[in-house]
């Protein structure tokens, strides 16, 4: 894989607990990136952030599991990776939360099994009202010192905004390339 030349959008990177959100046999399944089921805590931090009933809507809607007219069967099998905000200090210190919130930063398609573009998961985020990563920047470069100064700049970006950093996601067909710089 060859980042240079490619498509590059420079996402923000909260500071919370990492939480992937798929259905298991039709009921809701919440875990962290180091447990298989998440604690019943943030499980409830989850649910009281406002956005579970939309997350769970959005994926029994895509997994084919409801509502859906006839002949809609998006069938993606979608889980659902974001970042749980709980109210107060956060784990690296950088961000101050006065409520419980959720914030989707990927989407992976287990039916094809690849994690989708950016533009895809803000698309399916705006269409069920969730909270998304905000993309700070687009664009290619062709050599590593365009590189450095890209990321450089969205390092003021998230220093501004008092983010922990930035995440780079670039993809070639379903091919993704993560980089994160704090």
């Amino acid at each position: 894989y060859i980042l240079l030349g490619k498509r590059i959008h420079w996402t923000e990177k909260r500071d919370g607990t990492n939480l992937r959100v798929a259905l298991a046999d039709g009921a809701l399944e919440v875990a962290t990136r180091h447990q298989e089921a998440a604690s019943p805590q943030f499980v409830s931090y989850f649910r009281e952030s406002g956005e579970a009933e939309k997350v769970e809507l959005f994926l029994r809607e895509y997994s084919g599991l409801g509502g859906l007219p006839v002949g809609a069967d998006f069938n993606i099998q979608p889980v659902v990776f974001g970042e749980l905000l709980v109210k107060g200090k956060s784990p690296a210190r950088f961000e101050v939360h006065e409520k419980h919130e959720f914030v989707v930063f990927d989407i992976w398609d287990g039916a094809h099994e690849y994690f989708l573009p950016y533009p895809l998961v803000y698309q399916h985020c705006y269409h069920y009202a969730i909270p998304c990563v905000e993309c700070w920047g687009v664009g290619q470069v062709l050599t590593l010192d365009e590189l450095w100064v890209d990321r450089d700049k969205m390092l003021e970006i998230a220093k501004a905004k008092g983010r922990e950093g930035v995440v780079l996601k670039a993809f070639e067909g379903t091919k993704a390339l993560y980089a994160k710089a704090k």
